[in-house]
């Protein structure tokens, strides 16, 4: 009798309305899980709403779905369904390995292999950024339960570095798969074109450094007044923002546009005249990425995972000089022309290379092999 290997899927995020950057980016990397050639079912526990724009997931051999109403939860109820319901239901449905896509796992796995994606530890080195009650369930939960996982997945080279240094975890339990660049299509772009303006993806929380950004491109309209700054993202209630940054962004010059469905933010990169991101630390740099794979240059850190996933297509800045930060925009705003082709052509080139199918495809060797490691004992 063949025995079927079965891997549950913590499709948590569904609850979430408005994903952020790292719930996006499980959205698709359990896209490309469930389309991609695999000698194992999956078993998604998700909210069924939360999944609605993925019609096609049901049509896909060896994957089955389990109903969670997890935007009726709340933040407490969902962690608490994490740490002790998924296990037991992922065991009930006969899955051998469960996988946790945004950095937290349970962290008792009840037997069950127990996989965790590692985003960033920006919770331990930026800690006091967070809200105490989120600080004290990472510090007192969540590291012990990575610690703890069968298997850590990092989505850098520099997160897998960071994991073993800062966690004491052994090497050879941590690998790397670098996320993939989601697909954006541009629908309309009309309200953005012909608007000369610096770009800023989700930069509220305190280390995406968006006050020392503020204040490099004031120092750029003081000689060129028609140049914007927008801002895409709203502001996450488990950080503290300061008093400084509330000021800085009552400028009228500065426009937020809030939460933006995919086609919106497509149509405002690639419009935008440069793309700044200079974070003090990412675990992968998505949005450098989104920005290159729509034809506009980016300005980011010389910091962490940056350099590693923008290579040499982008302009790098020190993030804690506000004069750098500075020069970088200025050498993207006004770059001449021929030039700005050959960089625009080059980041289109570089952001092909990371694909949600590859990263799915290298989940599923991961997962296959544990089951090979299984059989062999």
């Amino acid at each position: 009798m063949n025995v079927v290997n079965r891997v549950g899927l913590n499709g948590r995020f569904t609850g979430v309305l408005q994903p952020t950057g790292t719930q996006t980016a499980a959205y698709w990397l359990y896209d490309s899980i469930i389309r991609s050639k695999r000698d194992f079912e999956v078993v998604l526990f998700a909210d069924l709403d939360g999944i609605a724009n993925f019609p096609e997931w049901r049509q896909q051999q060896g994957v089955e779905f389990v109903n969670v109403p997890f935007r009726r939860f709340g933040r407490i109820r969902s962690n608490l369904w994490e740490q002790i319901i998924f296990p037991r239901k992922a065991k009930r449905h006969g899955c051998d390995l469960i996988h946790n896509p945004i950095n937290t796992c349970p962290i008792f796995g009840l037997g069950l292999n127990n996989y965790v994606t590692v985003h960033d530890l920006n919770f331990i080195h930026h800690a006091k950024t967070y809200s105490l009650l989120f600080r004290n369930w990472l510090t007192h939960f969540i590291v012990p339960a990575i610690k703890s996982a069968t298997k850590i997945v990092c989505v850098s080279g520099f997160v897998r570095d960071d994991v073993v240094q800062t966690l004491g975890v052994e090497p050879e339990k941590v690998s790397k798969i670098y996320n993939g660049v989601r697909p954006l299509k541009i629908q309309s772009s009309k309200d953005y074109e012909g608007r000369r303006y610096v770009l800023a993806v989700n930069p509220w929380q305190p280390h995406k450094n968006v006050i020392r950004l503020i204040k490099a491109w004031k120092r750029l309209t003081e000689e060129d007044s028609e140049l914007e700054l927008l801002i895409v993202g709203r502001p996450q209630e488990n950080f503290n923002h300061s008093r400084e940054l509330l000021s800085l962004i009552s400028d009228k010059r500065i426009q937020n546009l809030g939460y933006l469905t995919n086609e919106d933010l497509a149509g405002v990169y690639s419009s935008a005249t440069a793309f700044c991101y200079p974070s003090l630390e990412e675990g992968f740099g998505l949005p450098i990425l989104e920005s290159l794979s729509l034809g506009t240059p980016v300005v980011t850190s010389n910091l962490s995972c940056l350099p590693e996933v923008g290579s040499d297509v982008c302009f790098y800045v020190d993030p804690f000089s506000i004069d750098s930060i500075e020069k970088g925009l200025r050498e993207a705003v006004y770059e001449e022309l021929n030039n700005r082709q050959s960089r625009v052509n080059a980041g289109i080139e570089h952001a092909r290379k990371f694909l949600w199918s590859e990263a799915g495809k290298s989940y599923c060797e991961l997962f296959s092999k544990q089951f090979e490691s299984r059989i062999v004992e």
